[in-house]
């Protein structure tokens, strides 16, 4: 769980997840949501753990850099009446199993403001 070390000063709670059908799975999941923070903040503490997600090649640069820029605002017209968004990343969950390999599934989120 050397990834677990590397990204808990970026952390601000972590679940646990397990399959709980006919039968347990081999595998377990971690779902990682970083500290509160401003935007820009976020956007610095997810920048750090999809750095170590590179170092480890469980992420690529381009991957990292398209997340990264999913985070911010956008505003959506259609002349009569505008939308405001506020775009974020909610949590990574890391799928462990029992063979060392290590998966990741990033959720985005878009807030209505």
């Amino acid at each position: 769980l050397r990834l677990l070390d590397k990204i808990d000063p970026y952390l601000g709670r972590i679940g646990l997840g397990v399959d709980v059908g006919e039968s347990i799975h081999d595998r377990i999941n971690i779902e990682c949501f970083i500290r509160n923070g401003s935007v820009s903040d976020e956007k610095a503490l997810w920048n750090n753990i999809f750095s170590v997600l590179c170092s480890l090649n469980i992420l690529s640069e381009r991957k990292k850099n398209m997340l990264l820029n999913w985070i911010g605002g956008q505003k959506i017209s259609d002349g009569q009446s505008t939308l405001c968004f506020l775009r974020t990343i909610n949590e990574i969950k890391f799928i462990f199993d029992k063979s060392g390999k290590i998966e990741a599934k990033v959720y985005l989120m878009a807030h209505k403001v």
